[in-house]
């Protein structure tokens, strides 16, 4: 994503760009490069303790990179 911001000769002085610096004229370009990279996991389970008793679950986890 490319970011371009203009502030035009004789403007009132405010900040303006990376700096923040009071300036009456500018000009300010960003190049943003992001990405993102999920992993999700999950595991499902059913423990039979006897004929009419059971234990059943769901575990999951999350890993997340920028």
């Amino acid at each position: 994503m490319l970011i371009e911001e203009r502030l035009a000769n004789g403007s009132l002085p405010q900040a303006f760009g990376a700096s923040g610096n009071n300036v009456t004229s500018g000009y300010s370009r960003q190049d943003v490069r992001t990405s993102e990279t999920n992993f999700d996991l999950f595991a499902n389970y059913k423990f039979d303790i006897v004929e009419d008793l059971n234990v059943s679950g769901i575990v999951g986890g999350t890993s997340e990179e920028t």
